[in-house]
């Protein structure tokens, strides 16, 4: 089975990073949890990290855009796993 779109149950710290590894890969990866407070913290914390990577030299601009280009978000579960192919 090929995995192209992953559903993450959860924008905490486990979510968001496991979400920040597979957008790096070039997954597209919906990340989702109960509250636009919550996701917000979450994506966050990925914008941050990519941030990072960029100011370290360990990512490009061009590499920076299309990770943050394979998230989204939201708070409806049923809509993020209905196309997934995987759901963590």
């Amino acid at each position: 089975m090929d995995v192209h779109k992953i559903a993450i149950i959860g924008a905490g710290l486990m979510g968001s990073g496991i979400a920040y590894v597979s957008a790096g890969n070039g997954f597209h990866v919906t990340l989702v949890d109960v509250n636009e407070q919550a996701l917000e913290v979450g994506m966050d914390r990925i914008r941050n990290d990519v941030m990072t990577g960029v100011d370290k030299n360990k990512l490009s601009l061009s590499e920076a855009q299309a990770l943050m280009g394979n998230l989204a978000s939201t708070t409806n579960i049923a809509n993020a796993v209905k196309e997934a192919d995987l759901v963590i």
